[in-house]
């Protein structure tokens, strides 16, 4: 229940944009029509050294914003200069640049986290794709698997703005972008609104294969076969809150879950999502802020787990819904994406769990390398040469954690001393 407006926590909404151009214009279009009482709210723009001239239209479209400007990309750690000043008992709300709330997002979030008990510094949205989907069967025959290289609307590329779900399994390509290996029972998720659905298909071996309501002989040549949709108009979720698997891999739950008969998580998330997240202060306050060193990835998850050894707890509101625009701004799939997420989850786990996690997840991470080299030989196309993009991501990953291990291991000794459960 929403508090009387003189009750009202004062909230702090902390923006990060780094050339979010007209999907940052609409975040903060969205923000300043929220239900919250205009001397309880304040909000604060970070930005990363933009290159596209969104700064200079956030002052004008947004005066009563406060923009923070960096004179360089500092990657997600920049939120923290929204978050070192904070008052007492203020509720910190940070939102990626491409999201879009509803006005009441406050009114449900808010008191959710409110009413909790005092140690549970954070309440997770429900975070959802800001588009609808249509799905797509992707069906080859038992026993063979199809290579789905690229989707288009028409003409226009819409391959980043797909994915596959059921059995199908993603792999980076030398072009920058990503393909799908997809088994029986796989399902192609595109945009509602591509009315000209097509996609780039070939296999090993020649066969007879669903695709959208055709049959369709699929082999080695590539070839673009129009689809017809099975189901349109699907909700899907990005994050339900984050859980924290024991190898310490941070996943969303609820990943690509249709949000209409996704089951509600049954326990309370281990982790939130910097995407879109209430956080309390005195959280905050007690476990510190974001680890600038992370740059970009895990560094939400760590701070995370840094707050759930020292006692602190996090509360997930599916009645509070949070549109995305998931990866707008990075990437999904990109080459800096696959690196970063190969180093940062090792930093995580080097700074909070217990060693010999991190010595497994080390040398897991050196066999994936090492089979993503014997993967590329064994799926490369006739008469090209091996597409080794994916294992190169992954060794550059291992490289730079190995660089910033030393810090890793003198942070992890100061993490320990102010947590009640160190690993």
């Amino acid at each position: 229940m929403t508090p009387p407006v003189h009750e009202l926590p004062l909230v702090r909404i902390v923006v990060l944009n780094h050339d979010g151009g007209a999907l940052v214009l609409r975040a903060l279009a969205h923000v300043m029509a929220l239900d919250w009482p205009p001397d309880r709210l304040d909000v604060v723009v970070i930005d990363n050294a933009s290159t596209d001239g969104s700064p200079a239209e956030i002052r004008a479209l947004f005066p009563s914003v406060t923009l923070i400007e960096r004179p360089t990309n500092e990657g997600f750690g920049a939120n923290n200069h929204g978050l070192t000043d904070l008052p007492a008992n203020t509720i910190a709300v940070l939102l990626n640049p491409d999201t879009a709330v509803a006005p009441d997002l406050l009114h449900t979030l808010i008191p959710s986290l409110l009413e909790a008990p005092a140690n549970v510094g954070a309440a997770c949205p429900r975070i959802v794709f800001d588009r609808p989907f249509s799905e797509y069967p992707i069906a080859p025959a038992a026993g063979h698997e199809i290579v789905v290289s690229a989707v288009f609307d028409g003409d226009a590329d819409i391959t980043g703005s797909c994915h596959v779900v059921g059995d199908a399994y993603r792999l980076p390509t030398r072009r920058g972008g990503h393909e799908w290996r997809c088994g029986p029972g796989s399902v192609l998720r595109a945009p509602d609104d591509a009315s000209d659905v097509r996609v780039a298909v070939n296999a090993r071996r020649t066969h007879q294969a669903l695709l959208g309501a055709a049959t369709v002989d699929v082999g080695r040549t590539i070839q673009t076969v129009e689809l017809s949709p099975s189901a349109t108009g699907i909700t899907v979720v990005q994050n339900d809150g984050s859980a924290i698997d024991p190898d310490g891999t941070g996943r969303n739950l609820n990943y690509w879950a249709d949000a209409a008969h996704a089951p509600l998580p049954a326990a309370p998330p281990d982790a939130w999502c910097g995407a879109a997240v209430a956080l309390r202060a005195e959280y905050l306050e007690a476990v510190g802020l974001l680890a600038p060193e992370f740059f970009l990835y895990y560094e939400d998850t760590d701070l995370s787990w840094r707050g759930t050894r020292a006692g602190w707890r996090y509360l997930f509101v599916p009645e509070a819904v949070v549109a995305h625009r998931h990866s707008a701004i990075t990437g999904q799939g990109s080459a800096l994406t696959d690196t970063l997420q190969t180093r940062n989850r090792l930093l995580m786990l080097a700074r909070n769990a217990p060693l010999g996690t991190l010595a497994r997840a080390a040398i897991r991470a050196e066999l994936s390398a090492l089979n993503q080299f014997r993967r590329a030989i064994g799926n490369r196309r006739p008469g090209a040469w091996p597409d080794f993009s994916l294992a190169i991501r992954r060794l550059r990953g291992l490289a730079g954690a190995a660089r910033l291990l030393p810090w890793a291991l003198r942070s992890r000794r100061a993490i320990s001393r102010t947590s009640t459960g160190a690993g």
